[in-house]
């Protein structure tokens, strides 16, 4: 398979991505059961710094980069479908969130609540939203981008 410059600046933002939040994810999933403490809160504050930092670094290496691939117009295309899908996934996930939290707290007084949505696992809920809304840009990009080569 042969890549273009630009679909190589896609998979190299899109491995990096995966790997941090992959391994940010893992350590909180390990971390559930405790509220927000120092290391909790300095993991998502740099967690968080990644992803300006990627994005940051992505909008400084795609216009290096020469464009012959494709011009005016599909460019605008693969742009718009992927920013269009970024939104509607990150929009459905905060929407979830929000109704996670509304059910845990309409239903936290009943015996049979298990699940109570604590300050910890409603940030790094609404921050997966976030995290799966960027790599489905990225993949819905990529995807657009050589279906359109």
């Amino acid at each position: 398979m042969n890549l273009s410059n630009q679909e190589r600046v896609f998979w190299g933002a899109l491995v990096t991505a995966l790997a941090l939040y992959g391994y940010y994810f893992a350590t909180a999933l390990n971390a559930s059961n405790e509220d927000f403490n120092g290391s909790s809160a300095i993991r998502l504050m740099l967690a968080m710094t990644g992803l300006v930092v990627i994005e940051v670094i992505y909008s400084i290496v795609f216009p290096l980069k020469p464009r012959v691939e494709l011009e005016g117009k599909q460019d605008a295309e693969v742009e718009g479908r992927a920013s269009r899908t970024a939104h509607g996934l990150l929009v459905a996930g905060l929407f979830l969130s929000i109704t996670a939290i509304v059910m845990s707290n309409l239903f936290s007084a009943s015996p049979a609540a298990q699940f109570i949505m604590r300050p910890f696992i409603t940030v790094n809920l609404l921050f997966l939203c976030v995290v799966l809304s960027e790599v489905a840009k990225f993949v819905v990009r990529s995807f657009f981008h050589r279906r359109s080569v």
